[in-house]
């Protein structure tokens, strides 16, 4: 103790001196610590730029900077499918100025405008047909919300059926479409009910089914698929099925006898088809022995007078006769996709 008395100034001195030395070495520690995470971040930093490195394409160098080149990539591709929605994809409009009453007088404008059109160009239609929308156009209440989507579909309907009529088909025999949460959800015949509506989140974009059967020839199904691939939108048809249409399914329907309406004196020029026997008989159309006499029957015309049917004389070519095809009516039946965008 005497000593520390007669030493106190140099006791202080060692303590303050152990103190620091413990603040020195808490620091150390500390920032060893930092050191060896920071050490760990350049190592994992260091690990990435090799694996980079050894990537192909290379990230660039001086002279080629391929990320940048990446970046420009990505901004053509951008630009690009921003020009191909703008003129290729219509836009779902969403407007809180349409209401129930709009789209019902929009309903049965567009029904009724086509049903002119039709009848001008002579489309035969089914008797009150609705292309689709018979029960909406039963319907008295609609819910706003869903009004836009069932807009879209009108205007779908509307552009396939004027690409039918515009391509004066011989008859249209029904429209079926994609239904909608407005619709009936047991469906119907005017639904494809395995085609339900779908919607792409990644692009914004909904997509609608339609089916369309119409009679005609092939040149009229050429017309229809053009206009479809120039109107505005995006129309894609994704399957054509065809069958002969024949004169039963056009005149009587299923299991119906196929009549005519043509004069008797028509058919009897082409060997009395579909004549009352007693009628050919009584003019003279029926063979010896009472069978079919063909085209002119027992006439037989006066002396010196040419018959007015005669073979016709094949030109001495060398060749063989050309074949004669004689086209049938076919009832074809497209099923057709609509994909539109829900914002631009």
């Amino acid at each position: 103790m005497p000593w520390i008395k007669k030493n106190l100034g140099l006791v202080l001195i060692g303590v303050v001196a152990l103190g620091l030395l413990g603040v020195a070495g808490y620091f150390l520690w500390d920032n060893m610590q930092k050191a060896g995470e920071s050490a760990a971040k350049l190592q994992e930093q260091t690990d990435l730029l090799n694996q980079l490195a050894e990537r192909k394409p290379h990230p660039g160098t001086d002279k080629l900077n391929n990320i940048e080149a990446a970046k420009q990539d990505v901004t053509r591709v951008t630009n690009f499918l921003s020009e191909l929605k703008s003129k290729h994809f219509s836009i779902i409009q969403v407007s809180n100025t349409v209401d129930p009453s709009t789209y019902k007088s929009k309903l049965e404008n567009t029904i009724g405008n086509l049903e002119r059109a039709a009848k001008n160009v002579s489309v035969s239609l089914p008797p009150q047909f609705n292309f689709g929308f018979g029960d909406q156009r039963k319907k008295v209440e609609f819910k706003s919300k869903y009004i836009p989507l069932l807009m879209s579909q009108l205007e779908d309907v509307d552009q396939i059926a004027k690409a039918l009529i515009a391509a004066r088909v011989n008859q249209v025999i029904s429209f079926r479409r994609s239904p909608t949460p407005d619709d009936p959800e047991i469906g119907g015949e005017e639904y494809l009910m395995h085609y339900k509506l779908k919607t792409n989140s990644t692009v914004d974009a909904i997509s609608s089914t339609y089916e369309a059967t119409f009679v005609g020839f092939s040149a009229e199904l050429a017309t229809v698929m053009e206009a479809l691939l120039r109107a505005p939108g995006c129309f894609n048809v994704k399957s054509v099925s065809m069958e002969v249409f024949s004169t039963t399914d056009e005149q009587s329907g299923e299991g119906g006898e196929s009549t005519t309406s043509m004069p008797s004196s028509v058919l009897s020029r082409y060997g009395g088809m579909g004549m009352d026997p007693r009628m050919a008989a009584r003019y003279g159309l029926l063979g010896r022995g009472g069978g079919a006499g063909g085209r002119m029957g027992n006439y037989r015309p006066p002396m010196g007078m040419t018959p007015m049917v005669q073979a016709v004389q094949q030109p001495q070519t060398g060749k063989a006769p050309g074949t004669h095809i004689d086209e049938s009516k076919v009832k074809f039946k497209l099923l057709i996709e609509v994909v539109k965008l829900t914002k631009a």
